[in-house]
């Protein structure tokens, strides 16, 4: 030990005093190589260089745009509005059904008055047969689907007898819409009773006849659906 260095070798200690070469702590020993990871064949693994996921950068994910308030109510309200939609169109098929029908017939219907006795215009056994007397149409459980009213239609109409003699013919005219898909559809026009049609007649446009007695001889009545006073279809 001595305050300076007494030649090679020596060294400076952590005190400041200098010691010779002999007295010089042991150098550390290297580190260990590290050790190889095997495959599952025996041979040496290699060492990935690409860096972990704590040392490589971390992507930037933007986190999802967060909906307004504003707008989250619009689309909950036009979603239930779509919803009510839907439940209003399935009501109205239902009750469409239960009505008889998906689909709905307009019918343009006729109704010939023959007075054999007198003018059709002013006989009083036809005085409820006129311009606004009111047609029903009733299914077969006897409810009411379709209402209309008697329209004179002086074109096709003969009062004065002109065109037969003894014969005086009035023509009136009636539309209505019913259900489709019924079994049958019942008219009825003033007190004067019920006459059925089936749906292709009804499509087509039904038929209505009232006739009186007297001196010209009626058309003979083709159909069974006739009531009392002369009433069937034509």
């Amino acid at each position: 030990m001595s305050d300076t260095s007494q030649g090679p070798g020596w060294w400076l200690a952590s005190d400041g005093e200098w010691y010779p070469p002999e007295s010089a702590p042991a150098a550390p020993p290297p580190p260990p190589p590290p050790t190889a990871r095997m495959t599952s064949n025996g041979a040496p693994a290699r060492e990935s260089t690409a860096p972990t996921e704590s040392a490589a950068e971390a992507p930037n994910v933007d986190a999802p745009p967060t909906e307004e308030p504003g707008k989250r109510r619009t689309r909950r309200a036009v979603g239930i509005a779509a919803v009510v939609v839907l439940l209003l169109a399935a009501v109205g098929v239902t009750v469409s059904i239960l009505a008889g029908g998906s689909s709905s017939i307009t019918s343009h219907g006729t109704m010939e008055v023959d007075d054999f006795t007198g003018d059709c215009l002013l006989d009083s056994g036809f005085s409820d047969i006129t311009d606004g007397t009111q047609v029903t149409v009733t299914n077969a459980d006897g409810t009411v689907i379709g209402t209309s009213v008697l329209s004179y239609n002086s074109g096709g109409s003969d009062p004065q007898g002109t065109i037969q003699p003894g014969l005086s013919t009035c023509v009136y005219r009636f539309t209505v819409s019913v259900p489709g898909g019924l079994s049958r559809y019942g008219i009825s026009v003033s007190h004067r009773g019920t006459i059925w049609f089936n749906p292709t007649q009804m499509a087509k446009g039904p038929g209505l006849s009232l006739s009186s007695g007297g001196t010209g001889v009626p058309p003979p009545d083709t159909t069974p659906e006739t009531t009392p006073g002369g009433f069937s279809a034509s």
